[in-house]
């Protein structure tokens, strides 16, 4: 088949569908050839209606092909795969029965021993009292350097708990005696007295206090202040109505 490209150009196309059969003989020997030939031509046949292969080379398709229709039709499993899973399987068992027999044997090594053989492998008391004052003279002091290790160890947790008490004790000492002092305290004065008072208690680190201040100061010499402010700001805008007036009857006189 041909086909005529952009470029004025032929080329040669190639079907995937052609290499299924000689694929599928050297590849299935099984009865379900016939029907993996057929399902692997409806896929071949279903991506090219939806341009699936367009891009691809044609063996690429047609091993896909076939490796989805033998898969559908139960070849998951080939023989020479069934024949290396037993084979894995018989050595798994093998292995595993090999460790429960020496498991076994080591298991029951002491239960073959009659009582006089067993006494052969334990210490006598006096056996055990030696082997105590050889361990003292190889290792002076070691009693006293566990036991002071371990005086250690419960000093410092003692000390840590002593630790942890007071400083829970000093809290809520705190918390008492600031409760008690917010019980006891007079009622604010002014507004700028209990918003100092809401901003300590409540421990607010970014307010502005001194913008606080100036925006709640009711005092006489804010008032004064603003109604001086109010009368220069009359005054100038008298001056510059009468200064508008004046330019207007030159205007006109003009």
């Amino acid at each position: 088949m041909l086909y005529l490209t952009e470029n004025r150009k032929y080329e040669n196309l190639v079907d995937p569908s052609t290499f299924i059969p000689r694929f599928s003989n050297k590849l299935l020997k099984g009865a379900h050839n016939k029907q993996v030939v057929e399902t692997a031509t409806h896929i071949i046949a279903s991506m090219k209606s939806n341009w699936m292969q367009i891009g691809r080379k044609p063996s690429g398709i047609c091993g896909a092909a076939l490796y989805t229709a033998a898969l559908s039709h139960g070849g998951s499993d080939p023989p020479s795969f069934q024949r290396a899973e037993k084979e894995r399987m018989e050595e798994k068992a093998s292995t595993e029965e090999n460790d429960k027999q020496q498991n076994s044997d080591e298991s029951s090594t002491l239960s073959d021993l009659d009582d006089g053989e067993l006494d052969c492998y334990f210490r006598n008391p006096k056996e055990v009292h030696l082997v105590e004052i050889i361990f003292d003279h190889e290792n002076p002091g070691y009693d006293e350097k566990e036991a002071a290790a371990l005086n250690a160890c419960n000093n410092a947790s003692n000390l840590f708990e002593a630790s942890k008490a007071a400083a829970a004790k000093s809290r809520k000492d705190k918390r008492q005696q600031r409760a008690e002092e917010e019980k006891n305290a007079p009622p604010p004065a002014t507004a700028m007295e209990a918003v100092d008072s809401m901003v300590k208690r409540k421990k607010f680190p970014d307010t502005n206090c001194d913008y606080l201040e100036e925006l709640l100061d009711t005092s006489a010499q804010k008032a004064s202040k603003r109604l001086k402010t109010e009368t220069v700001m009359e005054k100038n805008k008298e001056e510059h109505e009468i200064v508008e007036n004046e330019q207007d009857e030159e205007d006109y006189a003009a």
